[in-house]
């Protein structure tokens, strides 16, 4: 590993020292996942100022290849997972697609009593008992997303099996007959609780995300209501758009509420 930067050449030496890093990265010397030197250690070994080093350690972070966890260390980016917002595919189908060493395991399968937003939005009637699948999601065995999808009473006659091995949609379609016409999605930030930090492996109150998700047949039936707490280190949500996004505006509008 070249551990020596080039001081006559016009490249600043932290921009020198990110393009080694990067390069130690994309040959593998640096995997996935793996805690990279302290900004000393850097330091020393490249002949920089801790200076140098903090703005090449930034540079990285800053394009998402490096990730910072407080009181803990620097440490090399797993790859995110991708949610486009304009398609509809669950997060069991994004997993399997990007090829991420993905993983499932389903958690419960059965009828619960529904919380009052899930009755809510379901439009359930009274007494009606929902079927909840909750599913955690992981990605060279580390936890990433904890899944918990509430489906109308007919769901009760799929099998573990078939809940274990296949996502809500190919369910809802392939084994209820149900079309899915058409999903909403909100996504939001939240701090996690005891149980959320516990499945998904982080310190009690960690910063997460959180999405929502309903799913319509095509008689407009809201047939799915889906939470996804998410790890925000291990995913990256995509869309697109033909015209301006009017971002600021939105966010004013949005303010004065």
């Amino acid at each position: 590993m070249n551990s020596k930067l080039d001081r006559q050449s016009p490249i600043a030496l932290y921009a020198q020292l990110a393009a080694v890093l990067r390069s130690d990265m994309e040959n593998g010397r640096l995997g996935a996942g793996e805690r990279i030197e302290s900004e000393t250690a850097l330091a020393q070994r490249f002949q920089v100022s801790r200076v140098t080093v903090r703005l090449a350690l930034q540079d990285l972070a800053d394009n998402g290849l490096l990730v910072r966890k407080q009181g803990k260390g620097t440490y090399v980016s797993r790859p995110a997972v991708q949610f486009d917002l304009q398609k509809t595919p669950g997060f069991f189908d994004i997993l399997f697609e990007q090829g991420h060493n993905p993983r499932t395991r389903l958690l419960s399968f059965g009828p619960r009593d529904p919380i009052l937003e899930v009755s809510r939005v379901l439009r359930l009637g009274a007494g009606e008992q929902p079927i909840l699948l909750e599913r955690l999601y992981l990605v060279d065995e580390k936890p990433i997303a904890l899944g918990r999808g509430w489906l109308r009473a007919e769901a009760s006659r799929v099998s573990w099996a078939d809940a274990d091995n296949h996502s809500t949609a190919w369910i809802l379609e392939e084994l209820l007959g149900t079309a899915v016409a058409h999903s909403e999605i909100a996504i939001r930030a939240t701090t996690a609780g005891r149980v959320i930090s516990r499945m998904l492996a982080l310190p009690a109150r960690s910063p997460i995300l959180v999405g929502i998700r309903t799913s319509f047949d095509q008689q407009g039936r809201p047939v799915e209501f889906g939470q996804f707490f998410l790890n925000p280190d291990a995913y990256e949500f995509t869309f697109g758009s033909d015209h301006p996004i009017p971002i600021a505006s939105t966010i004013r509008a949005v303010a004065a509420e």
